[in-house]
Parts: structure tokens; C-alpha cells; sequence
């Protein structure tokens, strides 16, 4: 899972995690996550210039709703951006 800010002069993927618990149904769905924030954001100026990434969702349609998802071609560039400790 990522953890995209959209809505700052620094927006981009600024942490990452995983889901940690069962999805609950209701008028809006929850599940428990364990999102590690990054010291520094990879930068969406610095996604969308890879040529892989630049059709991302998040670029094609800024203003969507959450949640927004990669393909396992983009995870697999993404991940490679990742700080070590992911």
C-alpha cells in the first residue's frame, strides 16, 4: 500500500505499509493498515517523468477519490523507489 499526498506543493507517495486487519462493510469500509512515512516524499514530478509511471491514475485523474491503485508493472518501478527500509 501507498501512501499518496495530493493536495501539497510536495505531493507524491510519502510513505508505505501494509494492511493489517479484515475489511469491515458499512457506508464506509475500514480496514486497519501499518503505514511507515518516508523522511522525504518521492516527489510526483519525479514518478511521472518515468515514462513507465507517467499514465499513472493519480496523473490521468488528479482529483479522484481514494482509493486509487497501480498496476503490478508500476509496483514492481515503484518499489525499486522505495527507501530501503520498505
Amino acid at each position: 500500500m501507498l501512501f499518496w499526498v495530493s493536495t501539497h506543493p510536495r505531493r507524491g507517495i510519502w510513505g508505505a505499509g501494509t494492511l493489517t486487519g479484515t475489511p469491515v462493510s458499512g457506508p464506509q469500509w475500514k480496514v486497519a493498515t501499518d503505514i511507515v512515512l518516508f523522511d522525504e516524499p518521492i516527489l510526483a514530478s519525479s514518478i511521472q517523468s518515468i515514462a513507465a509511471l507517467s499514465t499513472l491514475e493519480v496523473f490521468r485523474s488528479p482529483q479522484q477519490s481514494n482509493p486509487s491503485w497501480i498496476d503490478a508493472s508500476a509496483w514492481a518501478v515503484i518499489r525499486r523507489m522505495l527507501p530501503s527500509m520498505m
